[in-house]
């Protein structure tokens, strides 16, 4: 039997395969100003008010703050936004 002719109720031989998933990673600087780094954050990840401000205060006290885990390609794009805003940001294998 093909797999083009699999009849309904039976289990497919087929495998699922999930896309790797990336965190995007703001890094604490000294350089930019805060409301710099919120409208970077809602910019580059929509976020609301709330959700820039918990973000740049955790990078500003931790050293580092998560801002979205992504597929790998979208990952790569919102940390080069973040570099155009003169930010630093990293991408990292989901553990």
């Amino acid at each position: 039997m093909s797999r083009g002719d699999a009849k309904p109720g039976k289990v497919s031989d087929t495998v699922t395969r999930l896309t790797p998933m990336y965190r995007v990673i703001l890094h604490n600087d000294d350089t930019n100003s805060q409301v710099h780094v919120l409208q970077a954050l809602a910019d580059v990840f929509s976020m609301n008010a709330p959700q820039a401000i918990r973000t740049m205060l955790e990078a500003h006290t931790t050293g580092s703050a998560l801002c979205d885990i992504l597929p790998l390609e979208q990952a790569e794009f919102r940390r080069d936004r973040l570099q155009a805003w003169s930010l630093t940001g990293t991408v990292e294998p989901e553990a």
